[in-house]
């Protein structure tokens, strides 16, 4: 038979380990919480914060060269050739990769409106341009280690993926950017295959 004290820190012990428990599942909402509120935001220190950007360098560095399709006609029928496009990827691959992964183009893909800076969208007509509305879906991956935070584009489907893993018990970082093919989440414009 348990006495008193015995029962008062049975008590203490199993509340203690389902505050642990209830801590350590739900440590990535708040993170991706956070992460999701920085981007709709434009939040650029929790951005930085919270993204390790050489890991989602190299993520983002192997979708460039497949980011558009092999021959593509730009709405007003501007036609980009396969031979163009490697060159213009090639060329421009580390340049691109950079700006990617700066904070605040992390957030404009996010929020799907690709990754081209203010000053070239400012010259693109208006026609050309892609609105999306990103939709954002929350849960864990293949382990307890791993939380996704899935920005979907509701009217094409194309996804974006934040992969966080765990860093410490408590604590995410963003490692990766994961995009849906064809990845013109990257792009702002409207692109359709040439026939």
């Amino acid at each position: 038979m348990l006495t008193r004290p015995n029962a008062i820190f049975g008590g203490v012990v199993i509340l203690f380990l389902l505050t642990i428990s209830l801590v350590w599942r739900g440590s990535p909402y708040l993170y991706a919480n956070a992460f999701q509120t920085a981007v709709e935001t434009s939040d650029l220190p929790t951005i930085v914060k919270l993204v390790e950007v050489e890991t989602v360098r190299q993520e983002l560095s192997e979708a460039t060269l497949e980011s558009l399709p092999p021959s593509v006609r730009l709405a007003g029928n501007v036609i980009l050739s396969a031979q163009v496009r490697d060159l213009l990827a090639r060329s421009f691959k580390k340049v691109f990769v950079d700006r990617a992964t700066m904070p605040q183009r992390i957030a404009s893909l996010l929020r799907g409106n690709g990754i081209l800076p203010t000053e070239i969208l400012a010259r693109i007509p208006p026609e050309m341009l892609t609105e999306r509305t990103m939709q954002i879906e929350r849960g864990y991956g293949d382990t307890s280690d791993v939380f996704l935070v899935r920005f979907v584009a509701k009217e094409t489907g194309e996804e974006a993926t934040a992969v966080m893993r765990r860093t410490g018990w408590f604590s995410w970082r963003v490692v990766a950017i994961r995009l849906s093919p064809p990845y013109s989440l990257l792009w702002p414009l409207r692109f359709r295959r040439e026939e």
